[in-house]
């Protein structure tokens, strides 16, 4: 893949993971409610990672280890088997 695709597709990622965010946090807000944090399903590249705020990564279940990156280097989660 080219770096500007995926300079592309990392935005779009970005842009649709914080609007999702964001959104459901509104509308449990709405409801009197209130969104202590998410859950990362899966893994996202370290570019995105490095793009979000590192005041968010907890809120939104970030970190080093949840990259694709960093699965592939042995430093992730490991699924069980």
């Amino acid at each position: 893949m080219s770096n500007e695709l995926e300079e592309r597709l990392d935005a779009i990622f970005q842009a649709v993971r914080d609007f999702a965010q964001d959104r459901v946090a509104e509308l449990v807000r709405r409801g009197g409610g209130e969104v202590d944090r998410a859950e990362l399903v899966g893994l996202l590249p370290e570019s995105v990672l490095r793009a979000v705020p590192e005041d968010r990564w907890t809120e939104l279940d970030l970190g080093p280890t949840a990259t694709i990156e960093a699965r592939l280097a042995g430093r992730g989660p490991t699924t069980p088997s």
